[in-house]
């Protein structure tokens, strides 16, 4: 065996994994939750390891996942942050979500942001927020987010925000 196979095969105890034999690969939960963990570094996230997860190939995810609704709320955050709107908008629904292992994770949403009572001003807290009531007032929107997490750097991005 080659100095890299070795190399791979001392790394794998390092990250909770020395139960399985390197050949075994990971199962995409394993691979997203070491990747979200920070316990892998960047390396790893963008590593096949003979797995059936690939790199760079998105996969659909559960629209309840906590990575999924975290990324749907730094989506909104950007979206309040970039619009002039006098109230403050909450995510109401994903449609949809996949997520690709790109050195880290990056999720693609189909959500739905609706504008709530909450006034920018007031600085509030989107949790306390409810949504307008108010029938001229009430406004929902689709909206296509991709939102990039690398763990290991403590760093979110929102590259694309689209809207209508």
């Amino acid at each position: 065996m080659g100095r890299r196979g070795k190399d791979t095969e001392l790394q794998l105890p390092t990250l909770g994994l020395s139960g399985r034999h390197p050949q075994q690969g990971l199962g995409h939960r394993e691979a997203r939750e070491l990747c979200t963990s920070g316990e892998a570094g960047p390396d790893f996230c963008s590593q096949d390891l003979n797995s059936g997860l690939k790199p760079g190939f998105p996969e659909t995810i559960k629209t309840d996942d906590p990575g999924v609704l975290a990324a749907a709320r730094h989506s909104v955050e950007r979206f309040n942050n970039c619009t002039d709107d006098i109230f403050l908008f909450k995510e109401s629904f994903v449609r949809r979500a996949l997520v690709q292992i790109v050195k880290g994770l990056k999720y693609m949403l189909e959500v739905e942001f609706s504008r709530t009572t909450c006034r920018k001003t007031s600085h509030a807290q989107l949790d306390n927020c409810d949504f307008q009531s108010n029938h001229t007032l009430k406004q929902t929107l689709s909206c296509y987010s991709e939102v990039w997490v690398i763990p290991w750097l403590q760093k979110v991005e929102v590259p694309v925000l689209r809207c209508h």
